[in-house]
């Protein structure tokens, strides 16, 4: 397993050291222009989305395109999938880092500019849990914005799994469709769904916020919730890993 974990981990390096440059590129140019013009209002997302897109493009890169060459290179695939549960915790985490810090700096800009400056940085988690961030001290705040976002990266990154392990499983006539049919399903057919039958859509959103624990302001309810999921994504991952033929 060393063998494909250090080559993973070699591509992660690579990745997360361009994620990090184009994080702190993008939280600098609002503040840049909200400093120049003080009377446009900006702002930044910590915690957000561009952390969880990455580690779903990159769960999908890391099993389209680490798979074969393991499989090429004698590694069995059970070795390969602990491989890659490792890379999906660092992942998760060093992304969920790079996102606290970057709020941090964010933070930091807004306070040192605040007489000149519309400048603001916003933590999403004290959106989704006011109620737990207003009694949270601002270690323990921190330290629950990264759990729930490292999760969240966790989530993302086995949905790129199971997203290339479809791929990767079905004929190579249908996966064009697949590839096509996925984003228009996604956001062009459940969005139209959801408008139609916009009252059962109501109830799975209330639902889905008691679950995470927006309704209770109660945090570590979504931890679990997402840790529940993470799990059955993964348990079908490992199903198609284990049927997935390689040519």
């Amino acid at each position: 397993m060393k063998k494909i974990l250090r080559f993973q981990l070699k591509d992660l390096t690579y990745s997360c050291v361009a994620y990090a440059l184009v994080m702190l590129l993008l939280s600098c140019i609002p503040a840049v222009i909200s400093i120049t013009f003080g009377d446009i209002d900006t702002n930044i997302n910590g915690n957000g989305l561009p952390g969880a897109v990455f580690c779903l493009v990159f769960g999908i890169a890391v099993y389209k395109e680490h798979l074969l060459m393991a499989v090429q290179n004698g590694i069995s695939r059970r070795c390969y999938f602990q491989s890659v549960l490792c890379v999906l915790v660092i992942a998760g985490c060093v992304c969920a880092l790079i996102d606290l810090l970057t709020l941090f700096l964010g933070v930091r800009l807004g306070a040192g500019f605040s007489g000149n400056s519309n400048f603001r940085a916003i933590d999403i988690w004290k959106m989704c849990y006011p109620g737990f961030y207003d009694r949270a001290g601002s270690v323990s705040g921190a330290a629950v914005s990264f759990v729930l976002s490292a999760f969240v990266n966790f989530l993302l990154f086995a949905s790129g799994l199971v997203t290339a392990g479809v791929y990767c499983r079905m004929a190579k006539k249908f996966r064009t469709f697949y590839c096509v049919g996925l984003p228009i399903f996604m956001f062009g057919v459940l969005p139209v769904i959801g408008a139609y039958f916009h009252k059962e859509v109501f109830k799975l959103v209330n639902g889905f916020m008691n679950i995470m624990g927006f309704r209770s302001n109660n945090p570590f309810l979504g931890v679990l919730t997402m840790t529940v999921i993470i799990l059955a994504i993964l348990f079908i991952c490992y199903r198609l890993l284990r049927r997935t033929e390689i040519s």
